[in-house]
């Protein structure tokens, strides 16, 4: 592994595809008594969809999956048994995030609009007044804040703030940067944003008003994933035909994981930071329960999009586009 230090300044951003993974160094011991099986056995729920990007409640109990053309699914049995709701509309849904209790919900449609639930997604709300290339979303814990990224042309986007639970949007960042993934702090004010194609990873320090570059990690080709701690001091992301990148310190310096150079498409820690989840296309489930130290291969190859947990990791939800919902179960 090697550490490197962060520099401030501006970066370019060409497009982003799909490459070929390779493979790193991980095992397949998987400890079940120490490590408390987190993460360790999947099993199938629903049925074979274009899953694209799923979020929780932090006790796991409320979960909310989209489609990327198709329609929003709802779960209020930690994921068990799923619900169609089709009062926002069958879309190509992109992006959702929800509020610690599950209450307050958004998603956002490629192509379309920012929606919000305050029902724990049976019914939504269009927040915006035209169609744009919504690609993801994060909110804090209760809900007030949330960021939204949007891609509106060839290695162009922008960053998006509300303040006031997502009734209302401010545009913060538009330096034409091809965003593809967010997430913050539990409390909104720490944040973190991956660019695509090319690009960097950047941190914001007040709830998504200004932006840095964190120039440590450097420019990778196809940055597709962001998580970060509830206190945001911790921080991981992925670099899809590269490696995931780890940060005890909010960006400042990272560190390569061992967990190999892979098709990396999601990734999702606990509130502590010390449980990892990381998936992939057309391999295998990773999971870390050491703060992203030591790497275990878990399920099979499949095309993983996106995975989330729940605030101590126990409760873990992965889906495959083209394929079903996976629920993994600690408890």
């Amino acid at each position: 592994m090697n550490i490197i230090t962060s520099q401030v300044g501006s970066a370019s951003t060409p497009g982003f595809n799909i490459i070929t993974s390779q493979v790193g160094p991980v095992t397949t011991n998987f400890n079940t008594t120490t490590s408390k099986a987190y993460g360790y056995s999947w099993l199938s729920k629903d049925s074979n969809r274009g899953w694209y990007r799923v979020a929780m409640s932090s006790d796991g109990t409320i979960q909310t999956a989209v489609v990327g053309g198709g329609y929003i699914y709802v779960s209020t049995d930690s994921g068990n048994s799923w619900t169609q709701i089709t009062a926002a509309g069958s879309r190509t849904w992109y992006g959702v995030a929800m509020s610690s209790d599950g209450t307050i919900q958004t998603a956002v449609a490629y192509g379309g609009r920012i929606y919000v639930s305050v029902d724990s997604g049976s019914s939504w709300i269009s927040k915006t007044s035209s169609n744009n290339g919504w690609v993801s979303v994060s909110m804090s814990a209760d809900g007030t804040i949330q960021t939204a990224l949007v891609i509106t042309g060839l290695y162009k986007g922008s960053i998006y703030v509300s303040t006031d639970s997502g009734s209302s949007w401010i545009v913060r960042d538009s330096n034409n940067r091809a965003w593809f993934d967010v997430a913050m702090s539990s409390d909104g004010t720490k944040q973190a944003a991956v660019v695509n194609a090319g690009g960097y990873i950047y941190v914001s320090t007040d709830s998504g008003s200004s932006w840095n570059q964190s120039s440590a990690a450097g420019s990778r080709n196809y940055w597709t994933g962001v998580t970060m701690s509830f206190d945001g001091t911790k921080i991981a992301a992925v670099d899809q035909g590269g490696f995931l990148y780890i940060t005890t310190d909010s960006g400042s310096t990272w560190t390569t994981s061992n967990a190999g150079s892979r098709n990396w498409t999601g990734i999702k820690m606990s509130s502590d930071g010390t449980k990892i989840t990381a998936v992939t296309a057309n391999n295998q489930i990773y999971v870390s329960t050491d703060s992203g130290v030591t790497w275990f291969a878990r399920d099979i190859n499949r095309n993983w999009q996106a995975v989330t947990m729940s605030s101590d990791g126990t409760i873990q939800t992965a889906v495959v586009n083209g394929g079903q919902i996976y629920v993994s179960n600690a408890n």
